[in-house]
């Protein structure tokens, strides 16, 4: 997939056991398959620009080199959740419009997912969660196995003085309400 992103060279050598194929991947008809779908173009650019971050910055002690087989942190979740706000909603509303999350999370036809997610059933699952994908609280992605993966960004951080005390917060302000 490398040669798809960036500049790849190979390195090394691979043989074969056993009886196989090699199939040639070239970046050349994507780069063409893309270029007519503005959107399409813009998602492609920015996920390149993700992967080639991912693989100049791929080095110990933070992770492992990388190499023909694997680039760390490049799984489609993994890109996709550091793209860009607009990105992100556009791939999560994408996926919505493919899903139907009443139905267990299996691919239904897309007129069955336009009436869940335009509010003719109200109040459920999808309608929640493409609010969120909106307000970029969370996107959405299918897996390879046509399942939905709810994407959120997740900080957790421990101030510390030098004496050991901590920051804690205790209780969250809330359109006027306290909760602890």
């Amino acid at each position: 997939e490398s040669t798809l992103w960036c500049h790849w060279l190979h390195v090394g050598t691979a043989e074969a056991k056993t009886g196989c194929r090699v199939l040639l991947v070239t970046p050349e008809p994507l780069v063409h398959a893309v270029q007519s779908h503005n959107q399409l173009s813009l998602l492609a650019a920015e996920f390149a620009q993700q992967y080639h971050r991912r693989v100049t910055c791929a080095q110990p002690p933070f992770a492992h080199w990388p190499d023909d087989l694997n680039v760390p942190f490049t799984q489609f979740d993994e890109l996709v959740s550091s793209m860009s706000c607009a990105a992100t909603r556009y791939i999560g509303l994408q996926a919505l419009e493919h899903l139907d999350l009443d139905r267990k999370d299996k691919l239904v036809p897309r007129h069955s997912i336009r009436q869940s997610i335009h509010g003719r059933k109200t109040g459920g699952k999808t309608d929640k969660l493409r609010d969120e994908v909106v307000d970029g609280t969370s996107t959405v992605i299918i897996d390879s196995n046509g399942k939905a993966l709810r994407i959120v960004a997740v900080v957790a951080i421990q101030l510390e003085r030098d004496d050991g005390r901590i920051f804690a917060q205790l209780g969250k302000l809330t359109g006027g309400a306290a909760k602890a």
